[in-house]
């Protein structure tokens, strides 16, 4: 320590002045002061001496030094690295017992004070034989100390953190290096804690260093490196983007083949794995179809070639889940003609059958309605007899035509036949049908016209209860043309209507009906989709909140499903949607990106030479820097290809292989990313001891 002593100065004084009673330090600056006086020298030390400890243990160091026991100090920078800067209390502990012996003392403090001299002593003096290749003794040993800690959990570090996550977690464990190293490397508390909180400051901002550094320069290498990768092994440097964006998707490479092969399962075998990846393999794709090579070409025709096809798909997908093999008009046609073929005989044997004319009979045929009906149903069987009898005589249509056997111009008058009276039953029928709502189908009658339809209602049971051949003839007829009626529901519902009105009239139908509905509904969607451009996303309109309703209630596909499953035909038709997608991101449907990729197929890129003749270097330097950054970047032609090669994957064995390339190409990835953990590891275990070291000494 300093003293300063009036008339001398400052000096320096040894343990042995600190030592003595304040009486005898009083006496003695008294007596150095006196000597100066008459200019006698102090015979106070002029510089620090040691105190006994010291002594002892520099007299044990030169001892061992002259005995040939000395050592080169490395191995004891390892062993101070190794235990953060704790080895001298560690080593003084187990020393002891032998200092005791020693020095001659039954104190165990006494013991471990001269204990703790010596490897202070032989710690400074290691440190001044080592230097420089000491320091990194030190931090070898601090880093295989740190490596172990963190292998055995106790860190906050782990692989795959992103990059504020590292610095954060390298920052804490740096602080807490630091703080113990420099709490070890103390003396007295005070001296410890001091070393404790400067070794946490250093150490922590040496450890959020270490992640920021590294990233720095991954960013700057990472282009040099990716292009000498691509060069050497463009195979796998196009795995690497495919496993990456994999990794961006969300998904796992099993989840994407199940989705493939799912695909190929519901012939959807146009689905590839750039689809299934969704947003990040449609922009990855987009780097190969708006670059020059082949790549490019692939991806271009495949995807072209994909979309002009997509109209007939989706128009098959509606057909098969709505079970419609034919259009409208082909299944009504058939049902007509059903119905006549199984009704034509009975209702001839109806017209031959002998009625028995009753006062009930005669009451709807002197009915002014049965007169406007009977002429309008005389018409209609005309017509129907001209549209399919190759025999019609218009004779046979005319009220003498309807019983030959009178002479009477008004067959009403004659006494009605079965003819007449089916020709009453189909004009009521064609009156009642101008009340039928054209969305819902269903008769819309005022008072009037259920006054008209009771009158058919109870005409034909009339007719049914005396002529029995009729009513099975009607029965024969009303199947089938219920079944074309439906067609026409189904039509109307498909293109308006609201949801909850057409699914509650569909409910209301027969099985029979319901088929027949599903095809009329399936024909009119399917119209729609034909007449959409190429270019038109025909899956699109399937999006809306009507058809989201009523599609699933009307598909065939009703298998079992988890809760929260769509139905299978809005699967189908999301693939679709997203295959559209892929291509309008890939390509970008703009003949700009095309003409940008043939110049720069041909090396020019007029952007450049524009910006020259505009005088503006820094612009034509700057598109000139991003036209070679494809190269820069490893995005070589012959990745490229590659890549187009995987991402248009659509074969379930090709895809497989794939990924299991893409899981051997992972694990590299997370074995190297955890080397480099355990390398950030130990340069923040030694950089914190390293940095709690040097603040307390």
């Amino acid at each position: 320590m300093k003293l300063k002593i009036d008339g001398v100065g400052t000096v320096n004084v040894g343990d042995e002045f600190v030592n003595m009673a304040p009486d005898a330090q009083n006496a003695f600056v008294a007596h150095i002061a006196e000597q100066a006086k008459s200019g006698v020298k102090s015979a106070l030390p002029a510089g620090p001496q040691p105190d006994k400890y010291q002594a002892a243990a520099q007299e044990n160091l030169a001892k061992l030094k002259k005995g040939g026991l000395g050592e080169s100090g490395y191995s004891q920078r390892i062993l101070s690295g190794m235990t953060l800067g704790a080895s001298d209390e560690i080593l003084a502990g187990l020393e002891t017992p032998i200092e005791m012996a020693r020095q001659g003392t039954f104190s165990p403090v006494e013991g471990f004070k001269y204990a703790k001299a010596f490897q202070d002593e032989r710690n400074k003096q290691a440190r001044d034989a080592t230097g420089l290749l000491g320091n990194v003794a030190e931090l070898a040993g601090s880093v295989l100390t740190g490596g172990n800690i963190a292998n055995a959990g106790w860190t906050l570090l782990r692989a795959g953190q992103s990059l504020p996550a590292r610095v954060g977690a390298m920052a804490g464990e740096g602080a807490a290096y630091g703080g113990v190293s420099g709490f070890n490397e103390g003396d007295g508390l005070f001296d410890r804690l001091k070393g404790a909180a400067g070794g946490a400051a250093v150490g922590g901002m040496l450890g959020g260093s270490i992640p920021a550094v590294g990233a720095a320069a991954r960013t700057v290498a990472s282009p040099v490196v990716s292009n000498i990768a691509a060069r050497l092994d463009p195979e796998g440097s196009a795995r690497a983007r495919v496993a990456r964006a994999i990794g961006e998707s969300g998904q796992t490479p099993a989840g994407l083949a199940s989705e493939l092969r799912n695909a190929n399962a519901a012939g959807q075998g146009e689905f590839a794995l750039a689809d299934a990846m969704g947003n990040p393999g449609q922009r990855l794709l987009s780097t190969v179809a708006r670059a020059p090579g082949e790549g490019r070409t692939r991806a271009v025709e495949f995807l072209n070639q994909r979309q002009a096809g997509q109209a007939e798909r989706v128009g098959g997908q509606l057909d098969e889940a709505l079970g419609a093999d034919q259009t409208g008009r082909q299944f009504a046609a058939e049902r007509l003609s059903t119905a006549r073929r199984e009704a034509g005989p009975l209702y001839r044997q109806a017209n031959e059958y002998p009625i028995q004319w009753n006062d009930r009979i005669e009451q709807f045929t002197q009915d002014p309605i049965a007169r406007r009906a009977f002429d309008r149903g005389i018409e209609i069987q005309r017509l129907e007899s001209l549209a399919n009898n190759p025999a019609h005589n218009p004779r046979d249509f005319t009220a003498a035509g309807y019983d030959a056997a009178t002479s009477q111009p008004d067959v009403l008058a004659a006494g009605p036949n079965m003819r007449s009276l089916d020709a009453i039953k189909k004009g009521l029928d064609d009156i009642l049908e101008g009340y039928r709502d054209k969305t819902t189908g269903r008769l819309q009658l005022d008072e009037y016209g259920r006054s008209i339809d009771q009158v058919r209602r109870s005409l034909l049971t009339e007719l049914d209860a005396i002529n029995p051949a009729y009513r099975q003839a009607r029965a024969a007829y009303a199947g089938p043309a219920s079944e074309r009626e439906a067609v026409g529901l189904g039509q109307q519902a498909a293109g308006r209507g609201r949801a909850a009105d057409n699914l509650d009239t569909f409910g209301r139908l027969n099985e029979g009906q319901q088929g027949a509905y599903r095809i009329g509904y399936a024909d009119k969607l399917a119209e729609g989709v034909e007449r959409g451009a190429e270019g038109v996303n025909a899956a699109r309109k399937f999006t809306s909140g009507k058809y989201q309703e009523e599609i699933p209630a009307l598909s065939l596909h009703q298998g079992p499903a988890r809760p929260g499953d769509v139905d299978e035909l809005t699967r189908r038709l999301g693939r679709e949607r997203t295959m559209f997608e892929t291509r309008r991101q890939a390509t970008g449907g703009s003949q700009t990106a095309d003409n940008l990729a043939d110049q720069a197929e041909n090396q020019i890129d007029p952007r450049v030479f524009s910006s020259l003749v505009r005088g503006d270097l820094l612009g034509a330097g700057r598109q000139a820097f991003m036209g070679a950054g494809n190269v820069i970047g490893g995005n070589t032609p012959a990745v490229r290809g590659l890549l187009a090669d995987m991402l248009l994957s659509r074969d379930g064995a090709a895809v497989e292989s794939l990924m299991r390339n893409l899981g051997r190409d992972a694990a590299r990835g997370r074995s190297r990313d955890e080397v480099l953990t355990r390398i950030n590891r130990g340069l923040l275990s030694g950089g914190g001891e390293y940095a709690g070291s040097r603040v307390s000494r």
